[in-house]
């Protein structure tokens, strides 16, 4: 990862025309009533579930000619959402996005941009780049396409649950503000920037590349997205390798480490943060990540989770409880992903632990 120089602003955050994912979402859910056909090559994913903008379309909006090319908008899971860009813009048009909630894994393989954070500055991108952003609320961002050249990129929204769902373990050992995110704390501006890795690069082009229609199409853009996410997510961990094998614990912080495992089992609802939780029995952070899992074979976050899903599977099995009110009481908000999570651990979907009861 490189540090980010942001600089003083040249340009403006616009306030017209906004783009965000409530937006995005409300026209994916407008096209199901559209009279296009769908599954075509001028819209190539399932009605309802992706949609392709065409840049002479975005023209009836800016009033003018804007470039040539198309932008598409495809949800992939509750959680995940992706857009594909391949256009050349005729000029310098500029977009007002709302601070929002969604964390956004932006891979470009070609093209000119400008980011501008309200109160942060503002950063000039070309050729290649990919960079990790969170602009939470009151945070708003102008996004600039400068012109001339072919921006060609993919950019995938992750909610705060994917990381927690997905990512298991890899969530301990991502940066401080990732973390905060993933667990549902305040949100606060994240900017990193990573390396065009060639599996980047490969799936940008593959997706681009592809002759898939309709819901194999989605399909394969659910894979690609997931290979940007993984090495994204994979050099964000290199800078703080925790290096468990070679922690030593003295008897002393093994109590220690005993009683945080205490505190998360009695406070798993709303666990603590790790620094806090270093603070509050007198250890380290580092040694309190790399001994804990040293001792328990598993994180602070899995055994967190772990609390969580077997405080869901008393509910299903001995209190009648239903599938979304054991997810909802294990903190998922999404019934599909507590589902996921649930079988991986219990090796039985919790539909299945329910009939038992």
């Amino acid at each position: 990862m490189s540090k980010v120089q942001f600089l003083a602003p040249s340009l403006s955050v616009p306030e017209w025309p906004v783009s965000d994912r409530v937006l995005d979402r409300e026209m994916l859910r407008s096209s199901v009533d559209s009279p296009e056909a769908f599954a075509t090559v001028n819209q190539p994913y399932p009605r309802g579930a992706g949609l392709r903008i065409r840049f002479e379309e975005i023209e009836r909006i800016f009033g003018r000619k804007v470039g040539e090319g198309y932008s598409d908008f495809i949800q992939l899971s509750d959680d995940m959402y992706a857009r594909v860009v391949n256009a050349r813009v005729a000029v310098p048009t500029g977009l007002h996005c709302r601070g929002e909630d969604w964390l956004k894994i932006e891979v470009y393989t070609s093209g000119r941009q400008s980011l501008v954070f309200q109160e942060v500055g503002q950063i000039d991108l070309q050729a290649r780049w990919c960079h990790v952003h969170l602009h939470p609320e009151g945070i708003a961002k102008g996004d600039w396409m400068q012109q001339g050249t072919v921006g060609t990129g993919m950019i995938v929204y992750l909610r705060a649950a994917y990381l927690r769902d997905r990512l298991a373990e890899t969530v301990d050992r991502l940066p401080k503000a990732l973390r905060d995110f993933a667990c549902d704390r305040p949100a606060s501006f994240i900017f990193e920037s990573l390396p065009v890795t060639a599996n980047m690069a490969s799936a940008v082009a593959d997706v681009l590349a592809t002759p898939y229609l309709g819901s194999l199409r989605r399909l394969f853009l659910e894979s690609k997205a997931t290979e940007v996410v993984s090495s994204a997510f994979h050099a964000l961990t290199q800078s703080d390798n925790l290096a468990v094998g070679r922690v030593r614990l003295r008897q002393r912080d093994v109590e220690r480490l005993h009683h945080v495992r205490t505190l998360i089992e009695r406070e798993y609802s709303d666990p603590p943060p790790i620094a806090e939780l270093a603070r509050r029995v007198g250890i380290n952070q580092q040694k309190l990540k790399c001994g804990f899992k040293a001792l328990f074979g598993m994180t602070i976050f899995e055994c967190c989770q772990g609390k969580r899903l077997s405080v869901a599977a008393d509910m299903l099995e001995n209190r009648g409880a239903s599938v979304t009110e054991a997810a909802l009481a294990a903190g998922y908000e999404y019934p599909s992903n507590f589902a996921i999570a649930f079988k991986r651990k219990y090796g039985v979907p919790p539909k299945e632990l329910r009939k038992r009861s």
